[in-house]
């Protein structure tokens, strides 16, 4: 009941309660584990009524008298050979447990509270090599552990593994080590994995980081958990990233020295915080940083990622937008309504060290204003004007996603002169008006689950992404119902492709179940010299699915109006 989660949130999350075994079922366990001896009777009422349906305190105290000699026999055919009374039974399973383990042989009962330390899953070759037994005293021990039921064999390949046979048993054997012994053993083992898997250190960093902290090496404690919290974020498991990285910092300041590994540690957060849309916390982690910062490179790297809020007004509405970096380019970064401002941030925290890159919060998000109603691609595309007309550096380079792109073609017809560079991903010019109806009446009723589902089936394809499609669904259940609308309804049009004269760049997933890949190239062909660029292998979420890759084509089409030639991926 202790047990707290985060799962809650996920779309493929539900929850099944386990109650107590009702009186029945206890006693349908009880007839398993003693037999169906009438003289076992009494002693089965009396553990029915201690255990209060807890299927684990049954098992153990099962156990309990056997190994206390009361019963006798073999499971599922035990007799009463002694008095139940004379025994003093514990009366919490902990208890039960930790009165097992003191009954261990000396030496069987270190082995457990080492394998306890190493964690709850153990790897022989691991347990071998901190032991300290000889391997015929290994064996024997171990073979005593899997006879009482405290540890069973786990998995046979690569390595022979052993687990605990549960949770409860791992806890007590752990306990019941001095803090000086936990520390010793702990750093004995990390030093240990160190030497048995020297090229495994980054797929192993979460342990690592665990065992050195717990033994109280704070320096290689931070280190390895800046590798686990980098091994995360590039699954997308920003949450576990995040863990790490506060593991990291928290290491660091024990330490006291240690303000590169600290300063790490808060620049990466601060970058987890904008890749989670909050980007308070964001940039709290970048001027925490930039105290630990003394060097003007690094002060400047930090600077360039804080997201610089400021707000364009039309008819009386502010629209938020957020600037990073500096140079002589403005790239204005423009994603749909419901994608929310970390669509762009892997983009965004690479390029602000080369040029001055802008976030737009579309109206009805997060600090803008809500939308009007109705608010089409027109409204959409005169709130980007009024943020590009804030700036004030002149035209600007437009990067527009997925139904974005549109509104840039918009914005060219509607206002020349406001962009000097375009560049769309996934972008569809022929979008029926009546695109997403079938969402609409759900979402009357409260409903955004099919319109999730839908996101999951079709932009959320590309290997490993699990995660982020998680943290996506999070972030539509909080869009208000009328901005979905707007995003449904939003319409389309021929935004006369032909007549944009703008140097242009089409980039589009090969594999794209959103938008064909052939309506990117059917645009690429309409627009005067434009530029086409496939991501091979990639779908709706290229952008971040290849993040480096998108940012290398994008980077040298502002710098020299080419692009690379595209990536080859093995099949």
């Amino acid at each position: 009941p202790e047990f707290t989660h985060d799962w809650a949130g996920r779309a493929h999350y539900a929850q099944v309660r386990l109650n107590p075994l009702a009186e029945q079922g206890a006693d349908e366990l009880l007839a398993a584990l003693l037999g169906t001896d009438e003289a076992l009777a009494a002693l089965k009422q009396s553990l029915i009524e201690r255990a209060a349906g807890n299927p684990l305190f049954l098992e153990e105290s099962v156990r309990t008298l056997v190994e206390t000699g009361v019963l006798d026999g073999a499971p599922g055919a035990y007799v009463l050979v002694g008095d139940p009374v004379a025994v003093e039974m514990p009366a919490t399973v902990q208890a039960i447990i930790a009165a097992r383990i003191d009954r261990l042989a000396p030496e069987d009962k270190r082995l457990l509270q080492t394998a306890a330390v190493v964690g709850h899953d153990v790897s022989l070759a691991l347990l071998r090599s901190v032991a300290g037994l000889a391997e015929d005293d290994l064996q024997r021990s171990l073979a005593n552990l899997q006879s009482a039921e405290f540890l069973y064999e786990a998995r046979l390949f690569p390595d022979l593994e052993y687990s605990f046979k549960h949770a409860f048993t791992y806890e007590v054997a752990y306990s019941g080590l001095l803090e000086s012994q936990r520390r010793e053993l702990h750093t004995q083992i990390g030093e240990t994995i160190e030497g048995l898997y020297p090229d495994r250190q980054v797929e192993m960093a979460e342990q690592l980081a665990n065992h050195f902290a717990r033994g109280e090496v704070w320096g290689k404690a931070a280190d390895y958990h800046l590798r686990a919290a980098a091994k995360a974020r590039e699954h997308y498991s920003y949450a576990n990233a995040i863990e790490s990285c506060r593991g990291a910092v928290d290491c660091a300041e024990r330490a006291g020295g240690l303000d590169d590994e600290q300063r790490r540690g808060l620049v990466m957060l601060g970058d987890l915080w904008s890749l989670m849309d909050d980007l308070h916390q964001a940039n709290d982690c970048y001027d925490r940083a930039l105290a630990l910062a003394a060097d003007p490179a690094t002060r400047a790297s930090i600077e360039n990622k804080r997201h610089r809020q400021s707000f364009a007004v039309r008819d009386g509405a502010r629209i938020a937008y957020y600037e990073h970096g500096s140079g002589d380019e403005t790239i204005v970064f423009l994603a749909p309504l419901g994608y929310g401002l970390a669509s762009f941030q892997p983009i965004v925290e690479r390029l602000c060290q080369e040029f001055r890159t802008v976030t737009v919060e579309c109206r009805g998000l997060g600090a803008s204003d809500p939308i009007v109603v109705p608010y089409g691609f027109d409204q959409q595309t005169e709130d980007v004007r009024a943020v590009v007309d804030a700036l004030d550096v002149g035209p600007v380079i437009a990067v527009g996603r997925s139904a974005s792109g549109s509104i840039f073609f918009n914005l060219i017809h509607a206002h020349p002169g406001l962009i000097k560079k375009l560049v769309t991903i996934g972008t569809n010019t022929r979008q029926a008006e009546n695109w997403g109806v079938e969402f609409l009446e759900p979402l009357d009723h409260g409903d955004v689950d099919p319109f999730i589902d839908y996101i999951a089936n079709s932009i959320f394809t590309d290997p490993g992404s699990e995660d982020l499609f998680d943290l996506t669904a999070q972030s539509v259940r909080k869009i208000p119902h009328d901005v979905l609308r707007a995003f449904f309804c939003s319409g389309g049009g021929d935004y006369l492709l032909e007549e944009i004269t703008v140097p242009t760049l089409i980039m589009h997933g090969t594999e794209d179940r959103n938008v064909p890949f052939e309506e990117g190239r059917v645009i690429a062909d309409r627009i005067p010299g434009a530029l086409f660029y496939p991501f091979e292998g990639m779908g709706h979420n290229a952008l971040l699915a290849a993040t480096a890759e998108f940012c290398d084509v994008l980077r040298q089409f502002i710098r020299t109006g080419t692009v690379p030639e595209p990536r080859k991926r093995q099949s």
